[in-house]
Protein backbone atom coordinates (compact mmCIF):
# COMPACT_ATOMS: atom_id res chain seq x y z
CA UNK A 1 0.00 0.00 0.00
CA UNK A 2 1.22 3.30 -0.99
CA UNK A 3 1.83 6.14 1.49
CA UNK A 4 1.94 9.99 2.24
CA UNK A 5 4.00 12.31 3.86
CA UNK A 6 1.01 12.37 6.51
CA UNK A 7 0.61 8.74 6.85
CA UNK A 8 4.15 9.21 8.04
CA UNK A 9 3.86 12.10 10.39
CA UNK A 10 0.95 10.35 12.54
CA UNK A 11 2.11 6.92 12.47
CA UNK A 12 5.96 6.67 13.06
CA UNK A 13 7.10 6.50 16.69
CA UNK A 14 10.10 8.29 16.61
CA UNK A 15 10.07 12.46 17.69
CA UNK A 16 9.28 14.76 15.12
CA UNK A 17 10.83 18.26 15.56
CA UNK A 18 9.08 20.26 12.75
CA UNK A 19 7.22 19.43 9.39
CA UNK A 20 6.59 21.29 6.32
CA UNK A 21 4.27 19.37 4.11
CA UNK A 22 2.64 20.87 0.93
CA UNK A 23 1.58 17.98 -1.04
CA UNK A 24 -1.61 17.02 -1.35
CA UNK A 25 -3.36 14.98 1.82
CA UNK A 26 -5.87 12.73 -0.39
CA UNK A 27 -3.37 11.25 -2.91
CA UNK A 28 -0.78 8.17 -1.39
CA UNK A 29 2.32 8.23 -3.67
CA UNK A 30 5.09 7.27 -1.62
CA UNK A 31 6.05 3.74 -2.40
CA UNK A 32 9.82 3.09 -0.95
CA UNK A 33 12.68 4.04 1.55
CA UNK A 34 15.97 5.22 0.04
CA UNK A 35 19.38 6.08 1.91
CA UNK A 36 20.93 9.37 0.59
CA UNK A 37 24.04 9.34 -1.23
CA UNK A 38 25.25 12.14 -3.06
CA UNK A 39 25.91 9.69 -6.17
CA UNK A 40 22.13 8.98 -6.30
CA UNK A 41 19.79 10.16 -8.42
CA UNK A 42 17.32 11.60 -6.53
CA UNK A 43 14.18 8.78 -6.42
CA UNK A 44 10.67 10.26 -6.70
CA UNK A 45 7.78 8.31 -4.90
CA UNK A 46 9.88 7.66 -2.03
CA UNK A 47 11.07 8.72 1.39
CA UNK A 48 14.54 9.86 1.77
CA UNK A 49 16.75 9.74 4.34
CA UNK A 50 18.81 11.97 4.78
CA UNK A 51 21.29 14.53 7.22
CA UNK A 52 20.77 18.57 7.35
CA UNK A 53 23.89 19.15 6.08
CA UNK A 54 23.17 17.04 2.89
CA UNK A 55 19.62 18.77 2.17
CA UNK A 56 21.35 22.09 2.21
CA UNK A 57 23.22 20.64 -1.56
CA UNK A 58 21.41 21.59 -4.58
CA UNK A 59 18.65 19.33 -5.72
CA UNK A 60 16.69 19.91 -8.47
CA UNK A 61 12.60 19.92 -8.30
CA UNK A 62 11.30 16.81 -5.55
CA UNK A 63 8.00 16.46 -6.37
CA UNK A 64 6.67 12.92 -4.84
CA UNK A 65 9.53 12.82 -2.41
CA UNK A 66 9.70 12.89 1.61
CA UNK A 67 12.95 13.43 2.84
CA UNK A 68 13.18 12.33 6.89
CA UNK A 69 15.87 14.84 7.79
CA UNK A 70 18.29 14.26 11.16
CA UNK A 71 18.92 17.85 12.30
CA UNK A 72 17.72 21.13 11.92
CA UNK A 73 17.02 22.87 8.53
CA UNK A 74 15.65 26.07 7.33
CA UNK A 75 12.07 26.20 5.20
CA UNK A 76 14.16 28.09 2.59
CA UNK A 77 16.82 24.77 1.94
CA UNK A 78 13.84 22.93 1.32
CA UNK A 79 14.20 21.34 -2.50
CA UNK A 80 11.05 22.59 -4.50
CA UNK A 81 7.82 20.49 -4.15
CA UNK A 82 9.06 18.01 -1.45
CA UNK A 83 7.80 17.57 2.01
CA UNK A 84 9.94 17.51 5.19
CA UNK A 85 9.43 15.65 8.11
CA UNK A 86 12.78 16.65 10.81
CA UNK A 87 13.72 14.96 13.68
CA UNK A 88 16.43 15.54 16.18
CA UNK A 89 19.55 15.48 15.99
CA UNK A 90 21.36 11.97 16.55
CA UNK A 91 18.69 10.27 15.85
CA UNK A 92 19.58 6.99 14.86
CA UNK A 93 19.27 6.32 11.18
CA UNK A 94 19.11 2.94 11.33
CA UNK A 95 16.29 3.01 13.47
CA UNK A 96 14.26 5.62 11.83
CA UNK A 97 14.40 3.56 8.83
CA UNK A 98 12.65 0.52 10.70
CA UNK A 99 10.44 3.17 12.02
CA UNK A 100 8.84 4.19 8.60
CA UNK A 101 9.25 0.44 7.38
CA UNK A 102 6.97 -0.36 10.44
CA UNK A 103 4.89 1.97 9.10
CA UNK A 104 5.12 0.53 5.73
CA UNK A 105 4.17 -2.71 6.93
CA UNK A 106 1.39 -1.60 9.16
CA UNK A 107 -0.73 -0.04 6.40
CA UNK A 108 0.19 -2.88 4.01
CA UNK A 109 -1.13 -5.55 6.32
CA UNK A 110 -4.56 -3.27 6.70
CA UNK A 111 -4.27 -3.57 2.96
CA UNK A 112 -4.28 -7.32 3.02
CA UNK A 113 -7.21 -7.49 5.37
CA UNK A 114 -9.15 -5.02 3.39
CA UNK A 115 -9.20 -7.07 0.14
CA UNK A 116 -9.58 -10.52 2.29
CA UNK A 117 -12.61 -9.03 3.55
CA UNK A 118 -13.71 -8.15 -0.47
CA UNK A 119 -12.57 -11.82 -1.72
CA UNK A 120 -14.92 -12.74 1.00
CA UNK A 121 -17.75 -10.51 0.66
CA UNK A 122 -17.58 -9.65 4.59
CA UNK A 123 -20.43 -7.69 6.01
CA UNK A 124 -19.64 -3.41 5.59
CA UNK A 125 -18.72 -3.48 9.48
CA UNK A 126 -15.91 -5.57 9.02
CA UNK A 127 -13.84 -2.89 6.48
CA UNK A 128 -14.89 -0.41 9.20
CA UNK A 129 -13.35 -2.72 12.33
CA UNK A 130 -9.96 -2.92 10.35
CA UNK A 131 -9.36 0.69 9.84
CA UNK A 132 -10.65 1.67 13.30
CA UNK A 133 -7.94 -0.73 14.66
CA UNK A 134 -5.17 1.94 13.25
CA UNK A 135 -7.40 5.36 13.79
CA UNK A 136 -9.27 4.25 16.89
CA UNK A 137 -12.13 6.64 16.27
CA UNK A 138 -15.58 5.52 15.50
CA UNK A 139 -16.56 5.12 12.34
CA UNK A 140 -20.01 4.80 10.69
CA UNK A 141 -22.11 4.99 7.25
CA UNK A 142 -25.22 6.67 7.42
CA UNK A 143 -27.31 6.47 3.97
CA UNK A 144 -28.84 9.43 2.39
CA UNK A 145 -31.92 9.37 4.31
CA UNK A 146 -30.43 8.99 7.66
CA UNK A 147 -30.44 5.17 8.45
CA UNK A 148 -27.38 3.92 10.46
CA UNK A 149 -26.01 1.36 7.99
CA UNK A 150 -23.28 0.38 10.09
CA UNK A 151 -20.66 1.03 12.69
CA UNK A 152 -17.63 0.09 14.42
CA UNK A 153 -16.62 1.11 17.52
CA UNK A 154 -14.02 0.23 20.58
CA UNK A 155 -14.99 -1.33 23.25
CA UNK A 156 -16.16 0.59 26.51
CA UNK A 157 -18.11 1.27 29.32
CA UNK A 158 -21.85 1.66 27.94
CA UNK A 159 -22.30 5.31 29.02
CA UNK A 160 -18.97 5.96 26.96
CA UNK A 161 -20.42 4.34 23.47
CA UNK A 162 -21.30 6.12 20.71
CA UNK A 163 -23.28 3.49 19.19
CA UNK A 164 -25.61 0.69 20.40
CA UNK A 165 -26.03 -2.53 18.68
CA UNK A 166 -29.64 -2.02 18.73
CA UNK A 167 -28.78 1.42 16.52
CA UNK A 168 -28.73 -0.64 13.38
CA UNK A 169 -30.69 -0.22 10.46
CA UNK A 170 -32.36 2.72 12.83
CA UNK A 171 -32.89 6.00 11.54
CA UNK A 172 -32.07 9.32 13.47
CA UNK A 173 -34.68 10.80 15.70
CA UNK A 174 -37.25 12.92 14.05
CA UNK A 175 -36.31 15.62 16.19
CA UNK A 176 -32.35 15.04 15.53
CA UNK A 177 -33.77 14.99 11.60
CA UNK A 178 -35.95 18.26 11.46
CA UNK A 179 -32.91 20.31 13.53
CA UNK A 180 -30.64 19.12 10.21
CA UNK A 181 -32.73 19.93 8.03
CA UNK A 182 -32.64 24.00 9.13
CA UNK A 183 -29.07 23.79 10.17
CA UNK A 184 -26.99 25.94 7.26
CA UNK A 185 -23.83 23.90 7.98
CA UNK A 186 -25.49 20.74 7.44
CA UNK A 187 -27.05 21.67 4.47
CA UNK A 188 -23.47 22.53 2.66
CA UNK A 189 -21.89 19.75 3.56
CA UNK A 190 -24.58 17.73 0.85
CA UNK A 191 -21.87 19.67 -2.31
CA UNK A 192 -18.91 17.57 -0.89
CA UNK A 193 -17.01 15.82 -3.13
CA UNK A 194 -13.98 15.57 -0.72
CA UNK A 195 -13.57 14.48 3.06
CA UNK A 196 -14.37 17.47 4.92
CA UNK A 197 -15.16 18.08 9.02
CA UNK A 198 -18.48 18.91 10.01
CA UNK A 199 -17.43 21.63 13.26
CA UNK A 200 -18.56 20.38 17.05
CA UNK A 201 -21.19 22.85 16.55
CA UNK A 202 -24.23 20.44 16.38
CA UNK A 203 -23.09 16.87 18.10
CA UNK A 204 -20.31 18.30 20.50
CA UNK A 205 -17.53 16.35 18.39
CA UNK A 206 -16.14 17.22 15.53
CA UNK A 207 -16.94 14.52 12.27
CA UNK A 208 -14.76 14.06 9.48
CA UNK A 209 -17.51 12.75 6.93
CA UNK A 210 -17.15 11.59 2.74
CA UNK A 211 -20.49 11.54 0.57
CA UNK A 212 -20.53 8.33 -1.11
CA UNK A 213 -22.26 8.64 -4.49
CA UNK A 214 -22.98 6.19 -7.36
CA UNK A 215 -23.33 8.10 -10.26
CA UNK A 216 -23.04 10.96 -9.55
CA UNK A 217 -26.25 10.68 -7.09
CA UNK A 218 -25.55 10.76 -3.34
CA UNK A 219 -26.57 7.83 -2.00
CA UNK A 220 -24.41 7.75 1.87
CA UNK A 221 -22.46 9.19 4.35
CA UNK A 222 -19.26 7.61 5.40
CA UNK A 223 -17.82 9.41 9.04
CA UNK A 224 -15.11 9.09 11.30
CA UNK A 225 -15.71 10.50 14.52
CA UNK A 226 -13.65 12.44 17.05
CA UNK A 227 -14.26 11.12 20.19
CA UNK A 228 -11.60 9.18 21.28
CA UNK A 229 -8.25 10.83 19.97
CA UNK A 230 -7.94 14.10 17.44
CA UNK A 231 -8.83 13.59 14.07
CA UNK A 232 -5.37 13.26 12.21
CA UNK A 233 -4.50 15.00 9.16
CA UNK A 234 -4.22 11.31 7.50
CA UNK A 235 -7.59 10.34 8.20
CA UNK A 236 -8.31 12.34 5.09
CA UNK A 237 -6.78 9.61 2.88
CA UNK A 238 -7.79 6.65 5.28
CA UNK A 239 -11.06 7.90 4.98
CA UNK A 240 -11.57 8.36 0.91
CA UNK A 241 -8.99 4.58 1.02
CA UNK A 242 -11.69 3.07 3.31
CA UNK A 243 -14.83 4.94 0.85
CA UNK A 244 -13.21 3.21 -1.94
CA UNK A 245 -14.07 -0.61 -0.48
CA UNK A 246 -17.02 0.37 1.09
CA UNK A 247 -18.47 1.92 -2.45
CA UNK A 248 -17.65 -1.28 -4.37
CA UNK A 249 -18.97 -3.34 -1.60
CA UNK A 250 -22.38 -1.56 -1.80
CA UNK A 251 -21.87 -2.03 -5.49
CA UNK A 252 -21.48 -5.84 -4.89
CA UNK A 253 -24.18 -6.33 -2.65
CA UNK A 254 -26.76 -3.89 -4.94
CA UNK A 255 -27.50 -2.15 -1.78
CA UNK A 256 -29.50 1.32 -3.70
CA UNK A 257 -29.97 4.26 -1.18
CA UNK A 258 -31.72 6.81 -2.36
CA UNK A 259 -33.45 9.93 -1.87
CA UNK A 260 -36.91 8.11 -0.64
CA UNK A 261 -39.16 9.91 2.03
CA UNK A 262 -38.49 7.76 5.43
CA UNK A 263 -40.34 5.00 5.41
CA UNK A 264 -41.10 4.44 1.54
CA UNK A 265 -38.85 1.48 1.10
CA UNK A 266 -40.06 -0.10 4.40
CA UNK A 267 -43.90 0.13 3.30
CA UNK A 268 -43.48 -0.64 -0.16
CA UNK A 269 -41.82 -3.94 0.76
CA UNK A 270 -44.32 -5.18 3.15
CA UNK A 271 -47.20 -4.17 0.58
CA UNK A 272 -44.93 -6.46 -1.67
CA UNK A 273 -45.17 -9.10 1.04
CA UNK A 274 -48.93 -8.22 1.87
CA UNK A 275 -47.94 -7.72 5.14
CA UNK A 276 -49.60 -5.15 7.40
CA UNK A 277 -48.40 -1.68 7.06
CA UNK A 278 -48.48 0.89 9.67
CA UNK A 279 -51.18 3.50 8.47
CA UNK A 280 -49.44 6.57 10.10
CA UNK A 281 -45.99 5.65 7.54
CA UNK A 282 -47.98 4.97 4.90
CA UNK A 283 -49.51 8.55 4.98
CA UNK A 284 -46.77 10.58 5.95
CA UNK A 285 -44.60 8.67 2.86
CA UNK A 286 -47.28 9.91 0.18
CA UNK A 287 -47.22 12.94 1.38
CA UNK A 288 -43.85 13.71 1.14
CA UNK A 289 -44.24 12.20 -1.78
CA UNK A 290 -46.81 14.00 -2.81
CA UNK A 291 -48.64 11.06 -4.00
CA UNK A 292 -52.32 9.92 -2.91
CA UNK A 293 -53.30 6.23 -1.92
CA UNK A 294 -55.70 5.96 -4.82
CA UNK A 295 -54.03 7.82 -7.99
CA UNK A 296 -53.58 5.79 -10.66
CA UNK A 297 -50.58 3.17 -10.74
CA UNK A 298 -48.61 0.99 -13.06
CA UNK A 299 -45.92 -1.55 -11.30
CA UNK A 300 -42.71 -2.49 -13.90
CA UNK A 301 -40.21 -5.43 -13.23
CA UNK A 302 -37.25 -4.98 -14.86
CA UNK A 303 -35.08 -7.83 -15.38
CA UNK A 304 -31.12 -7.46 -15.44
CA UNK A 305 -28.80 -8.33 -17.64
CA UNK A 306 -26.47 -11.38 -16.70
CA UNK A 307 -23.35 -8.54 -17.18
CA UNK A 308 -25.16 -6.05 -14.64
CA UNK A 309 -25.59 -8.76 -12.05
CA UNK A 310 -21.84 -10.18 -12.57
CA UNK A 311 -20.41 -6.47 -12.17
CA UNK A 312 -23.03 -5.59 -9.47
CA UNK A 313 -24.46 -2.54 -11.16
CA UNK A 314 -27.77 -3.30 -10.33
CA UNK A 315 -27.91 -0.46 -7.58
CA UNK A 316 -26.76 2.57 -10.14
CA UNK A 317 -29.57 1.29 -12.63
CA UNK A 318 -31.85 1.17 -10.21
CA UNK A 319 -30.84 5.02 -9.45
CA UNK A 320 -31.46 5.87 -13.28
CA UNK A 321 -34.22 4.65 -13.92
CA UNK A 322 -35.75 6.54 -11.47
CA UNK A 323 -34.36 9.46 -12.28
CA UNK A 324 -35.21 8.81 -15.88
CA UNK A 325 -39.10 7.84 -15.40
CA UNK A 326 -40.55 11.28 -13.46
CA UNK A 327 -43.17 10.41 -11.03
CA UNK A 328 -41.75 6.58 -10.57
CA UNK A 329 -39.85 5.27 -7.42
CA UNK A 330 -37.05 2.19 -7.80
CA UNK A 331 -36.61 -0.70 -5.41
CA UNK A 332 -34.05 -3.22 -6.57
CA UNK A 333 -35.12 -7.28 -5.50
CA UNK A 334 -33.14 -9.90 -6.07
CA UNK A 335 -31.72 -9.61 -9.50
CA UNK A 336 -34.68 -7.52 -10.32
CA UNK A 337 -36.01 -4.25 -10.03
CA UNK A 338 -38.95 -2.84 -8.95
CA UNK A 339 -40.31 0.32 -10.43
CA UNK A 340 -43.82 1.75 -9.31
CA UNK A 341 -45.16 4.60 -11.76
CA UNK A 342 -47.40 7.13 -10.65
CA UNK A 343 -49.60 8.06 -13.63
CA UNK A 344 -51.41 10.93 -11.91
CA UNK A 345 -48.29 12.96 -10.69
CA UNK A 346 -45.85 11.86 -13.45
CA UNK A 347 -45.52 14.79 -15.86
CA UNK A 348 -45.84 12.70 -18.78
CA UNK A 349 -47.96 10.68 -19.94
CA UNK A 350 -48.71 6.60 -19.85
CA UNK A 351 -47.74 6.57 -23.75
CA UNK A 352 -44.04 8.60 -23.08
CA UNK A 353 -43.17 6.95 -20.49
CA UNK A 354 -43.68 3.50 -22.26
CA UNK A 355 -41.45 5.00 -24.94
CA UNK A 356 -39.10 5.80 -22.61
CA UNK A 357 -38.66 2.53 -21.49
CA UNK A 358 -37.72 1.36 -25.11
CA UNK A 359 -34.64 3.34 -24.85
CA UNK A 360 -34.20 2.36 -21.31
CA UNK A 361 -34.75 -1.23 -21.98
CA UNK A 362 -31.86 -1.01 -24.95
CA UNK A 363 -29.32 1.25 -23.30
CA UNK A 364 -29.08 -1.37 -20.01
CA UNK A 365 -29.87 -4.70 -22.22
CA UNK A 366 -32.76 -4.94 -19.73
CA UNK A 367 -36.23 -6.75 -19.93
CA UNK A 368 -39.37 -5.78 -18.30
CA UNK A 369 -42.92 -6.88 -17.19
CA UNK A 370 -45.53 -4.11 -16.96
CA UNK A 371 -48.78 -4.34 -15.07
CA UNK A 372 -52.33 -3.36 -15.75
CA UNK A 373 -52.98 0.21 -14.41
CA UNK A 374 -54.77 0.07 -10.65
CA UNK A 375 -55.78 2.58 -8.40
CA UNK A 376 -55.35 1.83 -4.40
CA UNK A 377 -51.68 1.34 -3.70
CA UNK A 378 -53.01 -1.19 -0.78
CA UNK A 379 -53.59 -3.35 -4.53
CA UNK A 380 -49.72 -3.27 -5.26
CA UNK A 381 -48.72 -6.70 -4.36
CA UNK A 382 -51.05 -8.27 -6.80
CA UNK A 383 -50.24 -6.02 -9.67
CA UNK A 384 -46.14 -6.44 -9.36
CA UNK A 385 -47.25 -10.05 -9.78
CA UNK A 386 -48.73 -9.49 -12.76
CA UNK A 387 -45.63 -7.61 -13.85
CA UNK A 388 -43.67 -10.59 -12.97
CA UNK A 389 -45.99 -13.01 -14.56
CA UNK A 390 -45.92 -10.59 -17.47
CA UNK A 391 -41.81 -10.48 -17.54
CA UNK A 392 -41.48 -14.62 -16.78
CA UNK A 393 -44.59 -15.69 -19.38
CA UNK A 394 -42.78 -13.51 -21.88
CA UNK A 395 -39.04 -14.21 -21.69
CA UNK A 396 -40.37 -17.86 -22.27
CA UNK A 397 -42.66 -17.21 -25.34
CA UNK A 398 -41.09 -14.34 -26.87
CA UNK A 399 -37.05 -13.97 -26.24
CA UNK A 400 -36.54 -11.55 -29.06
CA UNK A 401 -38.61 -8.72 -27.09
CA UNK A 402 -37.74 -6.28 -24.56
CA UNK A 403 -40.95 -5.22 -23.35
CA UNK A 404 -43.89 -7.32 -21.78
CA UNK A 405 -47.49 -6.07 -21.10
CA UNK A 406 -50.04 -8.15 -18.78
CA UNK A 407 -52.50 -7.82 -21.15
CA UNK A 408 -50.84 -10.18 -23.47
CA UNK A 409 -50.11 -13.03 -21.30
CA UNK A 410 -53.28 -12.72 -18.99
CA UNK A 411 -55.37 -15.35 -20.18
CA UNK A 412 -52.30 -17.99 -19.87
CA UNK A 413 -52.04 -16.69 -16.04
CA UNK A 414 -55.39 -17.20 -15.40
CA UNK A 415 -55.21 -21.11 -16.84
CA UNK A 416 -52.07 -21.71 -15.03
CA UNK A 417 -53.68 -20.30 -11.83
CA UNK A 418 -56.71 -22.39 -12.83
CA UNK A 419 -54.79 -25.74 -13.13
CA UNK A 420 -52.55 -24.96 -9.75
CA UNK A 421 -49.93 -27.60 -10.86
CA UNK A 422 -52.69 -29.99 -11.16
CA UNK A 423 -52.53 -33.06 -13.74
CA UNK A 424 -54.01 -32.71 -17.31
CA UNK A 425 -56.70 -35.08 -17.30
CA UNK A 426 -57.64 -33.91 -14.30
CA UNK A 427 -58.73 -30.40 -15.32
CA UNK A 428 -59.89 -31.46 -18.75
CA UNK A 429 -64.27 -32.51 -18.78
CA UNK A 430 -64.83 -36.21 -19.20
CA UNK A 431 -66.93 -35.51 -22.75
CA UNK A 432 -64.21 -33.93 -23.80
CA UNK A 433 -61.48 -36.98 -22.79
CA UNK A 434 -64.14 -39.54 -24.26
CA UNK A 435 -63.30 -37.48 -27.54
CA UNK A 436 -59.96 -37.28 -27.06
CA UNK A 437 -59.48 -41.37 -26.51
CA UNK A 438 -61.74 -41.80 -29.75
CA UNK A 439 -59.72 -39.60 -32.14
CA UNK A 440 -56.51 -41.64 -30.88
CA UNK A 441 -58.05 -45.39 -31.52
CA UNK A 442 -59.65 -44.03 -35.05
CA UNK A 443 -57.10 -41.62 -36.34
CA UNK A 444 -59.85 -39.23 -36.49
CA UNK A 445 -60.12 -35.73 -35.86
CA UNK A 446 -62.81 -34.75 -34.12
CA UNK A 447 -61.39 -33.25 -31.45
CA UNK A 448 -59.79 -30.26 -33.57
CA UNK A 449 -62.97 -29.98 -35.39
CA UNK A 450 -64.83 -29.69 -31.84
CA UNK A 451 -62.61 -26.68 -30.75
CA UNK A 452 -62.59 -24.79 -34.62
CA UNK A 453 -66.16 -24.70 -34.01
CA UNK A 454 -66.10 -23.13 -30.81
CA UNK A 455 -63.53 -20.66 -31.48
CA UNK A 456 -66.08 -19.37 -33.97
CA UNK A 457 -68.99 -19.49 -31.81
CA UNK A 458 -70.48 -22.13 -33.07
CA UNK A 459 -71.11 -20.39 -36.84
CA UNK A 460 -71.29 -22.86 -39.24
CA UNK A 461 -70.39 -21.01 -42.10
CA UNK A 462 -67.11 -19.63 -40.59
CA UNK A 463 -66.03 -22.76 -39.05
CA UNK A 464 -66.15 -24.85 -42.58
CA UNK A 465 -64.67 -22.16 -44.38
CA UNK A 466 -61.53 -22.59 -41.94
CA UNK A 467 -61.41 -26.20 -41.94
CA UNK A 468 -62.15 -26.69 -45.56
CA UNK A 469 -64.65 -29.06 -45.75
CA UNK A 470 -68.29 -29.44 -47.62
CA UNK A 471 -71.36 -28.81 -45.16
CA UNK A 472 -72.53 -32.28 -44.75
CA UNK A 473 -69.27 -33.39 -44.27
CA UNK A 474 -69.17 -30.95 -41.02
CA UNK A 475 -73.09 -31.30 -39.76
CA UNK A 476 -72.34 -35.42 -39.63
CA UNK A 477 -69.10 -34.72 -37.42
CA UNK A 478 -70.97 -32.36 -35.08
CA UNK A 479 -73.42 -34.64 -34.89
CA UNK A 480 -70.87 -37.56 -33.93
CA UNK A 481 -69.26 -35.18 -31.76
CA UNK A 482 -72.12 -35.06 -29.61
CA UNK A 483 -73.13 -38.55 -29.64
CA UNK A 484 -69.43 -39.75 -28.45
CA UNK A 485 -69.20 -37.03 -25.64
CA UNK A 486 -72.19 -36.42 -24.47
CA UNK A 487 -71.50 -32.85 -24.47
CA UNK A 488 -74.26 -30.12 -24.38
CA UNK A 489 -73.29 -27.43 -26.34
CA UNK A 490 -75.87 -25.18 -25.69
CA UNK A 491 -74.81 -24.85 -22.02
CA UNK A 492 -72.82 -21.44 -22.05
CA UNK A 493 -70.54 -22.64 -19.15
CA UNK A 494 -70.30 -25.97 -21.15
CA UNK A 495 -68.41 -24.17 -23.98
CA UNK A 496 -66.88 -21.56 -21.69
CA UNK A 497 -64.94 -24.54 -19.69
CA UNK A 498 -64.20 -26.21 -23.10
CA UNK A 499 -62.64 -23.46 -24.37
CA UNK A 500 -60.31 -23.15 -21.22
CA UNK A 501 -59.56 -26.66 -21.86
CA UNK A 502 -58.52 -25.80 -25.41
CA UNK A 503 -56.40 -23.38 -23.90
CA UNK A 504 -54.89 -25.58 -21.93
CA UNK A 505 -54.25 -28.46 -24.07
CA UNK A 506 -52.07 -25.71 -26.14
CA UNK A 507 -49.29 -25.39 -23.36
CA UNK A 508 -49.13 -28.55 -22.27
CA UNK A 509 -45.43 -27.73 -21.95
CA UNK A 510 -44.18 -25.96 -18.99
CA UNK A 511 -46.68 -24.05 -16.89
CA UNK A 512 -45.72 -20.52 -15.53
CA UNK A 513 -47.24 -20.10 -11.91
Amino acid sequence: MYLNSYMAKDYMQTKILRTFLTSDRLERRLAEIHFYTREMALPTRSFILIRAEQLTESFPAAESVCFLCIGNVRKEELPEGADLLIFEEGTDILELYKDIQNVFLLFEQLEQTMNHLFLEEAPLNSYGNAIMAITRNPVCLYSEDMRLLFFSEQKKELKYRLFLDSDINHYLPDSDIEELKIDKEYNATMDAIDPAIFSANHWGYRILYYNIRFDGVYVARLMFCETDRPLNDSDDCLLLYLAEYISHAMRRKNLTFNNHPRYLDECIQKLLLREEVNPSHLASTFQDLGWQTDDRFLCAVFLSSQYDQNTFAIAPITLRLENSLPGSIALPKNNTIIVLINLSRSTQTKEVLLQQLVYLLRENMMKVGISREFFSIAETADYYRQALTALRIGNQQDEMFWCYYYEKYALQDLIASARDGRCLSSVLPAGLQCLMEYDARNNRQFTHTLKIYLRQNMHIAETIRILYMQRATFLYQLKRILEISGLKLEDPKVRLELLIAFEILEQEGPIVS
